[in-house]
């Protein structure tokens, strides 16, 4: 998507070998194979061998992340100019959902779990590294916020 509005490139960073995957066979299919780079495995892991890139893109990643500050401090020294990302709301109906979707995580013996972290936490640890946000926009479920270096 990024491709065709006019990115030049493309990093992509993902746990899952899947996604990656489908993600490669999407740009052989819009022939922009030789603009991106994907990377399989945990950012925070990954995070000395990836580059600096003008724009990171976090979409619904935070809340599948238990440690938010590590994740959202490697991921963002790595945006030279704009940092966006996407979580869930911290109202009571997401809330809500959020704990019977865990609950039944456990009950079906599944490792996965969602986050609801604070964006207030969010928003000031990306403050600290000299972002100031530029765009916030809530949906149903969902928050989006631009912050800009």
């Amino acid at each position: 998507e990024l491709l065709g509005r006019g990115a030049t490139s493309v990093v992509g960073v993902d746990a899952s070998h899947a996604y990656i995957e489908v993600a490669g066979e999407l740009a052989e299919e819009m022939g922009s194979q030789d603009r991106v780079e994907y990377h399989a495995g945990n950012f925070v892991d990954l995070e000395a061998e990836l580059p600096k890139v003008e724009v990171v893109v976090l979409d619904r990643v935070i809340c599948c992340y238990p440690d938010m500050k590590s994740l959202v401090s490697a991921s963002s020294r790595h945006a030279t100019k704009l940092y966006a990302l996407s979580y869930p709301r911290r109202n009571w109906s997401v809330r809500t959902g959020i704990l019977t979707f865990n609950l039944l995580y456990i009950l079906f013996r599944r490792r996965f779990r969602i986050f609801a972290h604070k964006p207030s936490e969010v928003s000031a640890m990306l403050e600290t590294q000299g972002f100031n946000r530029i765009v916030r926009s809530t949906h149903f479920a969902w928050e989006l916020a631009v912050y800009a270096r």
